[in-house]
């Protein structure tokens, strides 16, 4: 039974890098790759959003805040993306969350990527502005916990989403935090966790 895990889990993650990654892409993918090269790029006469996000990767380290805990969202790394804080949820508190259904979770990839593979439960709204009809999430109470993930180990789609949901009066919004070299997504296929799609269905 663990073999077979370990086996599925390769296949996904495969399939993940590969034909995933060629539907759709991240936004602005290969200025992301430039940019690599520039980690302090903070005087960028560029207004491309994903050097924004170099930027965002710099200053995120130092904002968790301080006080009582009472809010979620103080206990989490902060992301500076386009003006607009966006904590960062740590994968095992997002698996925890799903699992106690305490949250909802927002796939910002391309509808494509979403119908191949997703996370169980989570709905389709891309990047930067959700569906152009019948988006889930404008349906859902402002004070609604949302988790945004994408493909992206630089967070581009899913920080983008999240801005524009916290501009639209979203309260409650997180992004699912990527590792050092791979994105949340990656991170919750890796950890076998739940999944759903048309990927999933052919095992």
């Amino acid at each position: 039974m663990q073999r077979a895990s370990k086996l599925r889990r390769r296949r996904l993650l495969a399939l993940v890098g590969g034909s995933l990654a060629v539907t759709a892409g991240c936004l602005g993918s290969d200025d992301e790759d430039d940019n690599d090269d520039d980690e302090n790029t903070d005087d960028t006469d560029d207004t491309d959003d994903t050097d924004d996000t170099d930027d965002t990767d710099d200053n995120s380290s130092d904002n968790s805040s301080d006080g009582d805990g009472e809010d979620p969202a103080q206990e989490y790394e902060i992301k500076n993306y386009r003006d607009t804080e966006i904590p960062l949820l740590p994968l095992e508190d997002a698996y925890e969350w799903h699992q106690n259904d305490s949250a909802r979770f927002v796939d910002a990839r391309s509808p494509e990527q979403y119908e191949l593979l997703r996370i169980e439960g989570a709905v389709s709204s891309p990047a930067p502005d959700g569906l152009a009809s019948d988006d889930p999430v404008a349906e859902w109470s402002s004070d609604e916990r949302m988790v945004i993930y994408c493909e992206c180990k630089d967070m581009v789609e899913s920080a983008n989403r999240a801005v524009a949901l916290i501009d639209e009066g979203y309260e409650d919004v997180y992004v699912l935090a990527p590792g050092d070299d791979s994105s949340g997504f990656t991170r919750w296929v890796e950890h076998d966790y739940p999944l759903a799609g048309s990927l999933t269905e052919d095992e």
